[in-house]
């Protein structure tokens, strides 16, 4: 489950994306927050699924929830940062 919670914050974090690079400017900031908190859940439900995986049953594959969770970190900072960069590009306008 904290998996799938990370999935959903890359895609509010790509919401938020689009939201400060297609919305109005005077309200880039909202976006970039929403980015923010998206990249904090998804963090938290990442550091969740780190901790379970030290507990999860031998007939388990931690490779692969381990791989998916490397893959999901690497989307949400990609996509928290493209925030970031689209709101400090808006701000600097």
């Amino acid at each position: 489950m904290p998996l799938q919670t990370a999935r959903a914050c890359v895609q509010v974090a790509e919401l938020a994306g689009i939201a400060a690079s297609r919305g109005n400017s005077n309200a880039v900031t909202d976006a970039g927050v929403a980015g923010l908190l998206a990249q904090a859940a998804g963090e938290g439900a990442l550091w969740n699924v780190q901790i379970n995986l030290k507990s999860m049953p031998e007939s388990a594959d931690k490779t692969v929830v381990g791989a998916e969770l490397t893959q999901v970190r690497a989307a949400l900072h990609a996509a928290a940062g493209a925030v970031r960069s689209t709101v400090e590009t808006v701000m600097s306008a």
